[in-house]
């Protein structure tokens, strides 16, 4: 039975960490700061976590792990698939914090994550669509790494460069891209809305 003194302590230390990293961004936080703003003392926090770097490791698996978990309910050869409901469904994640994710994902200690994240996508579109693609492996392989590596780059491309684009529109044209390829590029279709 989970403890929920533990539970709270643990959203506790979470949620302070997401205020500091909003207001003054990864690199600069401390331990003691951060015990501060969670009304902790240091050795709570070491009892959790080795340092900040591990509670960012930790946060970051949690955040792959959501994404994952919106890819399993979606089968990308059912004939309901909606690659727009997806792409909307990893934006509804992000849209929940924002501010925390934008400072997160464009922060430049979160370049290894953003490649863990890829990785971790990669190997999902493998492993669960590989009886159904008559494709070698070495094909498949540099298909999964297109697509995996084009969906993180425009993500991060989009929040390192605080575009004017909302969050729903990139996601629309990342779904599109997806969908249609080099095709949609080519047909100057890129920005249009999505035809449902």
């Amino acid at each position: 039975m989970k403890d929920r003194r533990i539970d709270r302590t643990l959203k506790n230390i979470r949620i302070a960490f997401s205020e500091l990293v909003i207001e003054k961004g990864i690199e600069q936080i401390t331990v003691k700061e951060l015990a501060a703003r969670a009304d902790i003392n240091r050795k709570t926090f070491y009892t959790h976590y080795t340092c900040i770097e591990d509670l960012i490791d930790k946060i970051e698996k949690d955040i792959i792990d959501r994404f994952m978990d919106i890819l399993e309910n979606y089968d990308f050869f059912d004939s309901d698939f909606d690659i727009y409901r997806l792409m909307n469904n990893f934006s509804d994640v992000i849209n929940e914090d924002f501010d925390f994710y934008k400072k997160l994902l464009g922060s430049n200690c979160c370049r290894i994550f953003l490649m863990q994240l890829k990785d971790k996508l990669k190997e999902f579109l493998i492993t669960k669509y590989r009886k159904y693609i008559l494709l070698d492996e070495i094909t498949l392989n540099l298909y999964a790494e297109y697509i995996a590596s084009g969906i993180i780059s425009m993500y991060g491309e989009w929040f390192s460069t605080g575009t004017n684009l909302s969050l729903e529109e990139m996601s629309n044209i990342a779904g599109n891209i997806i969908l249609n390829g080099i095709g949609a590029f080519l047909s100057n279709d890129v920005h249009s809305s999505p035809k449902r």
